[in-house]
């Protein structure tokens, strides 16, 4: 018992609440128990040499110094309750642990030393008396929602009142060991009846049901890491959440399906006394989600039934049917009409925590009768059975998903179906044979109240298929006097032997019996670490299922389990039987399923983390552990480079730590990444790898997440089966990449340093081709080091072809707008191919660095210099002399608006002749290791004397055409537009020139100027491909043009003023 406490009054004046009574506050000092106990092994002397602990208590030796070890064996200590031993004296730094489970005195030496009085003794006594069931106050609901929205209800289980004087409530945080806050309950609670305290600052719907709110520091200011506990008038603990002493971390305690962090707990309906062992009280919660308080104020459990049996409405039909062909029906199982004023039904979706639709019941319901309520477009058979059916949205337009409650007139919940807060998914919640989603459920005959516990209700349900309507509009139930057909059930829920007990029978009862001849179906599904070599059945299962055949008035069945003993070392194994399928006079009854439970009876496996059994001698890298059998709880890392046809299996487990798994012999398990298993095995090493034989692998849970690579910079034993990552390497040497036998080493590196890659021949990565340039690469951390010391040969082994991370390709905004591979011009020296590349972006582009070739195709064939292109510029690049330029711009009357011209003189290398016949112009980026290619823009043919004119995709549009997309015939009879320059035109077709076109690039809205009088006559809006997208007439000097609508991308703007024309490049973003 833990020691009494002094204890502080102070004495505050409470607001009204359901109570008002004067608050007692206690603030103290507690004693909290232990359950590992740690004893200092050094200079020949166990501190402490002697302890007292409990049943079930663990003691740890830890060795700091010298050769010791630990042996309590009975050889050697006869009187001994048990044997426990360490092995033979180390004097490396070791840790034994043995948990007591037999009551006595033990005493155990260190066996080189006793000599030396190096003794110890541990007094075990027996563990406390369970709690009497519903005989003491627990916790029933515990509310941790934001800010202060903090709220702990305690119950009264028991047939009587009592007088809460005495019993208090203390809060430890962090870890403390001391209470941080405590606090008196007072007053009287009645059988049933709930106390609740909260925070003053809580919720309204929290407020209202408190029978008292204290202001912070106080015991329900806690953090979801702060453990609380429930003390009697003796200072006892009646019951905790949470573990004194212990810090969880911001996430909190493990609890159900949640922890205590950012989660509102409802004691389960079977729990029926608290208890301070944790790993009890985890499993007796239900979790909702954070400011969940629909439950607060009162509490159901088998210690009190919520209602009376046949004694208030539920729910007895729910048809969630495809479109709109939705219903329910409630059922009045009393012997009385039920006047239906104050009754309504709510529904959640989608997780709600308040409801998106209400229905208020109405009229008077007579006894044995049903209310239906319809969708009003559900099926004709369904509005026949409706008492009335409503529109969308309503409390019956549900997708399966989401939560419908039957509240009283005190807006208490009598029963649901699914959880509100909760969003199960698109597949609904699970409820006995299918889902909330697409079936029809109908209430089981036996079920004679509602619930609010959706893990009670759903196994409370008929299931039938999508739109069944056949029970629509009545219902049957043992609430209303009446035949009651012959049920079938299981006698138990289940039955637990040890490996050695041989043959035990399993029974079913028919009751009552049936007048005729029937058929019963049971299928058999084996649990995780079994086989059919476990058991035998008797009489035998045919395709997984037992067949029996009663006879009219039969009211037993029975079939035999015979239990193989085997001399494995292996976890608890299970069959589940279930009634499957029965003929029609029969109904299978509310114990449909019996586990059957096989305990190992053999020697117990010791469970350790990997940190604790990993450890290498400083001399030789040699495992300390090795040879030692051991249990672990892993998540499985990579994949397996074995095979499955291998018959061995080979991966990696990690718990915080990593290490290998090898077996030699076949496993049946399926290595897949994210699974938590639990192995048992050897522990060995591997040219320098630790690793565990898998002897047995059984997968406890799948789709686990797994550690986020390490970034390291060398490889060691601290990166051995550690999932890492080695950025910016290079292969060093192709030819290494064989994608040969059983795998392949490579050399990469960073730059500074070499690493050893290994490529197994059972990842994807093998025989793919050999990877260029630069990348990150992931992998698990490998050695393969056959000599001592076992320090070399380490390695880093990708899982995955995703393990090796390219960085992202580069883009660009140019592409090559126009080429001109065959002119007409006969003059020599301004007759070059030409093409043009344009800048489609919104910043300037150096060129310098990139280069062009023809169809050939081989990146740094011409080189330009530092050429930059500003946004929606277009330069030339021509097969001609730098000298000659003038004389180009002349041929094609661009001297006034000329454009950047590049000519081969000015390149690294040579220009390559374009194909008047078919060629193309590929632009590459040749600034980085691996050249980049920018635009391939190829053709097949190609007029003479006319341009080919691309896209911003460097695909071809069409050929040059005088007057269109700024298309215009030179000098010398060649057609096209060379960096998009306007031809110089005369002083009477100037009329143009003096055009003013902004913003541009544009987005919304395109504004055209002309100075002077110049009056436009029409506007029209080019794609580059020669589509005309706006066409406008004016009669003004001021223009605006809505060109919201374009997409981004560069287009083509013709002005028009009677015969004369202009066109000027525009871009829309």
């Amino acid at each position: 018992m833990p020691s009494k406490f002094t204890f502080v009054t102070l004495i505050s004046n409470l607001f009204k609440m359901k109570r008002l009574i004067t608050l007692t506050l206690m603030l103290t000092g507690f004693i909290t128990w232990a359950t590992n106990h740690q004893v200092a092994v050094s200079s020949n002397v166990f501190t402490p040499s002697s302890l007292t602990i409990m049943v079930g208590d663990t003691v740890t030796w830890n060795n700091t110094s010298g050769s010791h070890n630990v042996d309590g064996r009975t050889a050697t200590y006869p009187a001994n309750p048990a044997s426990f031993y360490s092995g033979s004296a180390s004097g490396s730094m070791w840790t034994y642990s043995y948990t007591f489970t037999t009551a006595g005195s033990y005493t155990y030496d260190c066996t080189p030393h006793v000599g030396f009085g190096m003794v110890g003794t541990v007094t075990v006594n027996a563990a406390a008396t369970p709690p009497v069931p519903c005989s003491d106050l627990f916790f029933s609901e515990y509310i941790e929602g934001g800010g202060n929205n903090k709220a702990l209800e305690i119950y009264n289980p028991t047939n009587a009142s009592i007088n809460l004087t005495g019993y208090s409530i203390a809060m430890f945080s962090n870890g403390a060991t001391s209470a941080n806050s405590t606090f008196a309950l007072y007053g009287s609670l009645a059988s049933g009846d709930v106390f609740v305290i909260s925070a003053d600052q809580a919720s309204a719907a929290v407020l209202n049901a408190a029978d008292t709110a204290v202001p912070w520091p106080s015991v329900v200011h806690y953090n979801g890491n702060d453990a609380v506990v429930l003390l009697n008038s003796t200072n006892d603990t009646l019951d905790a959440i949470g573990v004194v002493g212990v810090d969880p971390g911001s996430s909190g305690w493990t609890v159900g399906t949640g922890t205590t962090k950012d989660n509102t707990l409802v004691r389960m309906i079977t729990t029926d006394s608290g208890t301070k062992d944790w790993t009890i009280g985890s499993m007796q919660w239900d979790v909702y989600p954070k400011d969940t308080t629909m439950f607060i104020g009162s509490h159901v459990s088998n210690c009190h039934s919520a209602s009376a049996s046949c004694n208030e409405l539920f729910f007895s039909e729910y048809i969630e049917g495809g479109g709109n062909n939705k219903a329910l029906e409630i059922y009045n199982p009393t012997n009385a009409s039920i006047n239906l004023t104050g009754y309504s039904i709510a529904m959640f979706s989608n997780g709600a925590t308040s409801a998106n639709s209400t229905f208020a019941l109405y009229g008077s319901l007579a006894s044995g009768d049903v209310f239906v309520i319809s969708a009003d477009q559900a099926s004709a058979a369904v509005l026949n059975a409706a008492d009335t059916a409503v529109p969308w949205p309503s409390v019956v337009h549900y997708n399966g998903n989401d939560a419908v409650i039957l509240l009283n007139s005190t807006n208490d919940t009598l029963d649901a179906v699914g959880v509100v807060g909760v969003d199960p998914g698109s597949s609904g919640w699970t409820v006995g044979s299918g889902s909330t989603k697409d079936n029809t459920l109908v209430r089981k005959i036996t079920a004679d109240a509602g619930t609010k516990d959706w893990t009670v209700g759903t196994g409370q349900w008929d299931v039938y298929p999508k739109d069944t309507t056949m029970f629509l509009g009545a219902h049957t139930s043992t609430c209303i006097s009446g035949p009651i057909p012959p049920t079938v059930s299981f006698t138990s829920a289940g039955q637990t032997h040890l490996e050695d007990a041989g043959t035990q029978p399993v029974y079913m009862t028919i009751n009552p019996v049936s007048t005729n001849a029937e058929i019963v179906q049971v299928y058999v599904m084996e649990g995780n670490n079994i086989t059919s070599g476990d058991y035998t059945l008797n009489p035998a299962a045919v395709m997984d299922t037992l067949t029996f055949n009663p006879a009219a008035g039969d009211d037993t069945l029975m079939f035999d389990v015979t239990i193989i003993d085997d001399l494995l070392q292996e976890g608890a194994e299970n069959i589940t039987f279930t009634i499957a399928s029965t003929s029609a006079g029969l109904t299978i009854g509310t114990i449909s399923s019996h586990v059957f439970t096989i305990d190992d009876n053999d020697t117990p496996i010791p469970t350790y983390t990997i940190d604790q059994i990993d450890g290498l001698d400083p001399v030789n890298f040699l495992l300390d552990s090795a040879g030692v059998e051991c249990k672990l709880i892993v998540t499985v890392l990579g994949v397996d480079l074995q095979g499955v046809s291998s018959g061995n299996t080979q991966f990696t487990i990690h718990d915080g730590n990593g290490l290998g798994v090898f077996s030699s012999a076949p496993t049946g398990y399926l290595v897949t990444e994210g699974d938590q298993i639990r192995i048992i095995g050897t522990l060995s090493q591997f040219n320098g790898l630790a690793q565990i034989s898998g002897d047995s692998i059984v997968v406890l849970s799948q789709g686990n997440p797994i550690p986020a690579p390490t970034v390291v910079t060398a490889l060691g034993e601290a990166t051995e089966s550690e999932l890492v990552r080695i950025d910016g390497v290079t292969i060093l040497d192709p030819s290494d990449w064989t994608n040969s036998g059983s795998g392949f080493n490579v050399d990469i590196s960073n730059g500074t340093d070499t690493f050893s890659m290994r490529i197994d021949n059972e990842v994807d990565l093998f025989s793919a081709p050999v990877p260029v340039g630069t990348f990150d690469v992931i992998g698990i951390g490998g050695q393969y080091d056959s000599s001592d010391p076992r320090n070399e040969g380490y390695q880093i082994l990708p899982r995955y072809t995703a393990d090796l991370v390219f960085p992202a390709p580069l883009t660009y905004d140019l592409h090559i707008s126009e080429i001109m591979p065959g002119s007409v011009d006969s003059d020599p020296f301004t007759s070059g191919d030409w093409f043009e590349i344009t800048n489609h972006g919104s910043t300037t582009v150096d060129l310098n660095g990139f280069s062009f070739d023809d169809e050939s195709e081989v990146s740094g064939t011409a080189i330009f210099g530092n050429v930059m292109i500003a946004p929606n510029e277009a330069i030339v690049v021509w097969n001609g002399n730098s000298s000659d330029k003038a004389a180009f711009l002349g041929a094609w009357r661009a001297t006034s608006s000329a454009p950047q011209l590049v000519s081969s003189d000015e390149l690294t290398g040579s220009f390559p002749n374009l194909n008047q016949g078919g060629d193309m112009v590929v632009l590459y980026d040749t600034n980085s290791t691996m050249a980049m290619e920018v635009c391939k823009a190829a053709y097949s043919s190609a007029s003479a004397g006319v341009s080919l004119e691309f896209d911003t995709t460097c695909t071809f549009a069409q050929n040059a055409q005088d007057g269109m997309r700024g298309a215009y015939t030179s000098n010398k009879g060649d057609v096209g537009s060379p960096g998009n320059a306007t031809a110089d035109i005369s002083v009477q077709e100037n009329l143009l020139n003096n055009v003013s076109v902004y913003p541009n690039p544009a987005q919304d809205v395109l504004f055209i100027e002309l100075s002077g009088d110049t009056e436009l006559t029409e506007i029209e809006i080019y794609s580059i491909g020669g589509q005309k997208l706006v066409k406008s007439s004016f009669n003004s000097n001021t223009y605006q043009v809505n060109v919201s609508e374009l997409p981004h991308g560069m287009y083509l703007l013709k002005l028009t003023r009677g015969s004369k024309m202009a066109v000027k490049n525009i871009v829309v973003k």
